[in-house]
């Protein structure tokens, strides 16, 4: 369970510190990308994301599609598993995420 919890707390921080380094400047929508970490704690049983691992991401407190979108670890990086999350707008959004995915949510 520490495990877990450590994983999505290191999540929520590396959301928080996401920025678009490149603006668009077209208007066209701009693909979404995840990165997390396992922050190393004790008694922590595992502390590496494995390729094939898969989170849930859900875009919260906007009007939007996203909901419980299935992302894959795929040679250390997160990929859309399907559903590519687009963000098309300026505000500010906040998604929340939890290990391991499950379609029910």
């Amino acid at each position: 369970m520490k495990t877990r919890f450590f994983a999505l707390a290191t999540l929520v921080l590396a959301l928080a510190a996401c920025n678009n380094d490149n603006e668009n400047l077209n208007g066209d929508p701009v693909a979404a990308q995840f990165t997390a970490d396992i922050a190393l704690a004790t008694r922590a049983s595992g502390t590496t994301w494995d390729n094939g691992d898969r989170i849930g991401i859900t875009d919260i407190g906007n009007d939007t599609q996203y909901g419980n979108v299935p992302f894959i670890l795929k040679n250390g990086k997160f990929e859309a598993e399907k559903k590519v999350i687009y963000i098309e707008d300026t505000k500010p959004h906040t998604f929340r995420a939890y290990y391991p995915y499950n379609a029910a949510g």
